[in-house]
């Protein structure tokens, strides 16, 4: 009994023991932590705000692949991500998520850019929307 306990003790460790992902561009470190939603244009030129759509919403980004999306306290979404280049000719870099399960793999890509601690967030269709956020303090 206490080797089967040892072993799944082991093989857990393993499976939770992630590396940190390939970061290609030193810019890109200042993606690790949590940001703030603060607004969104979208292409018919509407104009979205925390309080205009009655939500707070942020995303969390960790060294290690990691990636959390929350509405108030409730996390929406947990996915994988990884660093990717853009597609588009206005920005430089893209993150791309991923979720596995047994019968697919689900993708879709963003276009990152920043400005100091401002993140600005694309489809990789460019007009789509810009959805802005600050890094949380």
């Amino acid at each position: 009994m206490r080797r089967f306990l040892f072993f799944i003790l082991i093989i857990g460790s393993l499976i939770s023991c992630r590396k940190k992902i390939n970061v290609p561009d030193d810019s890109l470190q200042n993606l690790f932590g949590t940001w703030n939603w603060q607004y969104t244009f979208e292409k018919d030129g509407g104009y979205s705000t925390p309080t205009t759509v009655g939500a707070d919403y942020k995303r969390i980004y960790t060294d290690k692949g990691r990636f959390e999306y929350h509405k108030g306290s409730s996390t929406q979404q947990k996915l994988n991500y990884d660093f990717a280049t853009s597609t588009s000719s206005k920005y430089k870099f893209a993150v791309e998520y991923w979720h596995r399960t047994f019968s697919n793999d689900t993708r879709s890509t963003e276009n990152i850019h920043f400005s100091g601690d401002t993140l600005f967030i694309t489809q990789s269709c460019d007009t789509c929307y810009i959805e802005v956020y600050t890094k949380a303090k």
